[in-house]
């Protein structure tokens, strides 16, 4: 069992996590207004359930699980930008 993280680092990880999904969610809403292959709208559909994910564990304040999730959503996005 790991030792509990510190109220003030629980904090500012649920901060950035907060921050990084509402990043994610403006991109995912960007670009499904957009044209995009099969293949982008897999990806990107992969990472509206990693944001989903994300979003249950916040809820659960498991921290960390929540910015791995979303961390895993940001690089889908990511590489749908990058493949534009």
């Amino acid at each position: 069992m790991e030792p509990r993280e510190s109220t003030a680092r629980e904090s500012k990880l649920r901060d950035q996590v907060v921050q990084t999904q509402q990043q994610i969610q403006q991109q995912i809403t960007l670009l499904s207004r957009e044209w995009l292959s099969p293949a982008e709208r897999e990806t990107l559909q992969g990472a509206r359930g990693f944001l989903q994910q994300s979003l249950r564990a916040l809820q659960e304040s498991d921290f960390q699980r929540a910015s791995n999730l979303a961390d895993k959503a940001h690089l889908l996005v990511e590489a749908i930008e990058q493949a534009r």
